[in-house]
């Protein structure tokens, strides 16, 4: 017999809802591929539907140079010492989506 196709999700799900009461904030969920959707409930697991946990934003810190060459950087640190050896003008930009 086989599980249930969001099984994993679920007991994901569960050990979120152990630790708050709106565990679906935590939460996405999208139809054929389609763009991600926050959680506004409990899901119902349809097996037609794919669902993660939101992904994390990270930090990344971009060097531009004026000729428009980009570096990136994982710390703000690494751009800065970077910066040092060339010229660059520094910016800071959030990744809006992790991929997994």
């Amino acid at each position: 017999m086989t599980g249930h196709k969001h099984a994993k999700h679920m007991a994901d799900y569960a050990a979120d809802a152990a630790e708050t009461d709106r565990p679906w904030d935590r939460w996405q969920m999208r139809y054929h591929g389609g763009d991600w959707s926050a959680l506004t409930c409990s899901p119902s697991w349809t097996v037609t539907a794919e669902f993660r946990r939101k992904p994390t934003p990270m930090e990344q810190w971009v060097n531009v140079d004026l000729g428009g060459e980009r570096s990136f950087w994982r710390t703000e640190a690494e751009a800065k010492a970077a910066a040092d050896r060339r010229t660059y003008a520094r910016v800071a930009v959030h990744m809006r989506e992790v991929l997994p």
